[in-house]
């Protein structure tokens, strides 16, 4: 029918191309989701880790966040204002646990669709750990 075999193949390849960037894109901003995830827990241990051993809440707290920090800005070059964090506990003693949360906003290459349906391109990710106090009253 055809006799330019030439053509074919630019037409195959006009159709093949954008899907395989698309799966491409997909792939790299799954992979950047991932990677803010496991780096978000990481800040989150190492804040509530740091936290744990000092005397009272206040340095604690102190201490929380400024570990986060530098977890955040060693492995994604987040600036300090950049994260939210939260920090609970039962009482400053010996025994009770201490809650600390770490939240940042990743922005992808590619939208994706969030809880609400909707495309979006910023997502929020938390990492959240629970240790128990060594040093307090």
């Amino acid at each position: 029918m055809f006799k330019s075999k030439k053509g074919q193949q630019m037409v195959e390849f006009a159709i093949v191309l954008p899907i395989i960037v698309f799966c491409m894109g997909l792939l790299v901003t799954f992979g950047q989701l991932i990677f803010a995830r496991m780096v978000v827990q990481t800040a989150a241990h190492d804040g509530a880790r740091r936290a744990v051993v000092m005397a009272d809440a206040s340095s604690g707290r102190r201490e929380a966040d400024d570990r986060a920090a530098v977890a955040l800005r060693n492995a994604l070059g987040m600036v300090d204002g950049s994260k939210a964090s939260t920090f609970n506990h039962s009482g400053w003693s010996r025994g009770n646990l201490l809650t600390y949360s770490v939240t940042i906003t990743v922005r992808q290459l590619f939208p994706i669709i969030n809880e609400d349906f909707q495309l979006s391109r910023d997502t929020q990710i938390t990492g959240t750990s629970v240790t128990m106090i060594e040093r307090g009253s």
